[in-house]
């Protein structure tokens, strides 16, 4: 754990350190958009049935998928209020109205 960085050495240092974990995520979220906006363009070998290599140029899909899955999930566990997935269940009645219960209570003779 980072206790000197808890640990108030200067006026305001846990402060700072913090706002400055804060900014460096944030970059890290402008590097997600740039990494998925940019193409890179790389060779791709597959080995044939008879032995050959079919060799086909392009964008390296695959890589920049996985550049940007892994980014999101760093940021997601370091920052989870900001970038993690958020899920909320809300119950309301029609048009967002509150929900209304009604209870009926159905009165039986023994037997029947």
């Amino acid at each position: 754990m980072r206790r000197w960085a808890m640990n108030d050495e200067g006026p305001g240092f846990s402060a700072q350190y913090s706002r400055a974990r804060s900014i460096g995520l944030d970059c890290l979220a402008d590097r997600l958009l740039e990494v998925a906006e940019t193409p890179v363009v790389a060779e791709k070998r597959v080995q044939k049935p008879d032995g050959g290599i079919e060799i086909t140029t392009g964008d390296a899909v695959d890589r920049s998928r996985l550049t940007v899955d892994a980014i999101k999930w760093q940021l997601s566990k370091m920052r989870p209020d900001k970038y993690g997935d958020r899920t909320a269940l809300e119950h309301s009645g029609p048009g967002g109205a509150p929900l209304s219960v009604t209870v009926e209570f159905v009165r039986s003779k023994v037997g029947e």
